[in-house]
């Protein structure tokens, strides 16, 4: 799986999570196994996340990422903005497209006075 296509697939995790009212205990089981998440099952991480009803969960899944309010809205927005992928580092509403590391960041911070 690409790596956009697992990025995708976990935000939506998170969002069926969120449902639940485990949306940071999916972001941190998400985050703990980030090395594996690829040769796991989604209903595996949310039982680990705790999530209770693994049925709505699994419906929650199958449903198009745009269904979600958040992320069809946040791709909508990144969409409008023209961000080309993640992550996209914006400064004084305006895309940074140097190296991003903090040095980096931290000179620009300094040529605009912040």
């Amino acid at each position: 799986m690409s790596a956009q296509g697992l990025s995708i697939l976990s935000s939506v995790a998170a969002e069926c999570a969120d449902e639940q009212g485990r949306l940071e205990e999916m972001y941190r089981t998400l985050f703990r196994q980030s090395d594996s998440v690829e040769e796991k099952r989604w209903i595996t991480l949310a039982e680990d996340a705790g999530v209770e009803d693994l049925a709505r969960f699994e419906g929650c899944m199958e449903a198009p990422p745009e269904a979600l309010a958040r992320i069809g809205a946040g791709r909508t927005l990144g969409e409008r903005l023209g961000v080309r992928g993640v992550p996209s580092v914006w400064i004084n509403g305006e895309l940074f497209k140097g190296e991003r590391s903090l040095a980096a960041l931290r000179k620009k911070a300094e040529e605009l006075g912040l």
